[in-house]
């Protein structure tokens, strides 16, 4: 009698019916988790700090350095859309919950002051070259006084 009941258990159809080939395929177009989503996270967390200690970097008190901080993420991940409050949020937490090391941490500010004196030099250039076209541009539109009782030469 037990062999019989044996038998009858192994014959039984499984609870859940195997999926069907469809969502197999859905699976495999499903967007990537785990390992690349936490890369993209920690490449995020990484220019959040990044653009923090540039933004410090600059010695600007108060509340101020948030939209210097801003800026800067912008420019590091251009695709990220986040707000003024919402970065300084997650910079705070990063620094609180100790997500990166101390190594890492102290890799990432000389990388910062690297890129803050990067942006100083193309502003000055930038600069330099402006007041150098404003130069041109006042040297190039001299007025010019002409005798009218002349033949038209440059008085």
């Amino acid at each position: 009698m037990r062999t019989a009941s044996r038998v009858r258990s192994t014959a039984r159809p499984p609870s859940n019916p195997p999926a069907p080939a469809e969502s197999s395929q859905a699976h495999h177009s499903a967007p990537a988790t785990g390992g690349v989503r936490r890369c993209t996270v920690q490449s995020k967390n990484s220019n959040a700090l990044r653009a923090y200690f540039m933004a410090i970097g600059r010695e600007i008190g108060g509340f101020a350095f948030r939209a210097m901080m801003h800026r800067l993420f912008a420019d590091l991940e251009p695709s990220a859309t986040v707000t003024e409050q919402n970065l300084a949020d997650r910079v705070w937490y990063i620094l609180r919950s100790n997500i990166f090391d101390v190594a890492v941490l102290e890799r990432l500010r000389p990388e910062a002051a690297f890129h803050r004196m990067k942006m100083l030099r193309l502003k000055m250039r930038c600069h330099n070259l402006q007041s150098t076209w404003t130069n041109v541009d006042a040297a190039v539109n001299i007025p010019v006084v002409l005798d009218s009782n002349d033949d038209g030469t440059v008085a």
